[in-house]
C-alpha cells in the first residue's frame, strides 16, 4: 500500500482516517485528522504517499533537544504517534518535505492564528526534514 504513488489529497485523507480512529482523546483526534485533511487538500496533487509520511513522521517524532518549547516536543509525540499508525515500510520523506512547503506557502502572510501556527510548523517540519 505504501509503494503505490498517490496524490497528498488522497494519502492525508487516509492519514486522517487513521488518526481518527487511532489517537486519543477522541476531539484531539478529530482536530488533527481534520488538519490532515486540509492540508492534502492544499498540497493536491503533489505525489506523496503513506511510506513517505511514516518517513517523515518518524523523523519528526526524534530528535529535538531537551530545550525546546513544550509545543515542539509535544508535537514530536504526536508524529511518533502518526507513524505508528501508518502500516507498512517507510520511505524517504522527501515527498512529504514539499507538501509541507506548499502549505507554508499557502498560509503565509495570513492573519488567522490557526492558519498562523499551522505555516510556521510546516516550515519548522520542512527544514527540519531537509536537514536530515
Amino acid at each position: 500500500m505504501t509503494t503505490t504513488t498517490t496524490t497528498a489529497t488522497a494519502t492525508f485523507a487516509q492519514l486522517a482516517d487513521l488518526v481518527a480512529s487511532g489517537l486519543q482523546p477522541e476531539g484531539r483526534a478529530a482536530h488533527i485528522a481534520n488538519t490532515l485533511r486540509q492540508e492534502g487538500e492544499i498540497a493536491g496533487d503533489l505525489p506523496c504517499t503513506l511510506g513517505a509520511l511514516k518517513g517523515a513522521y518518524e523523523k519528526l517524532g526524534k530528535g529535538g533537544s531537551d530545550d525546546e518549547p513544550g509545543p515542539v516536543k509535544g508535537r514530536r509525540n504526536t508524529c511518533s504517534q502518526m507513524a505508528a499508525l501508518i502500516q507498512g515500510p517507510a520511505e524517504t520523506p522527501t515527498p512529504a518535505f514539499a507538501v509541507w512547503r506548499a502549505v507554508q506557502t499557502h498560509f503565509a502572510g495570513s492573519e488567522d492564528p490557526r492558519q498562523c501556527s499551522i505555516a510556521e510548523r510546516a516550515g519548522r517540519e520542512a527544514a527540519e526534514l531537509e536537514q536530515a
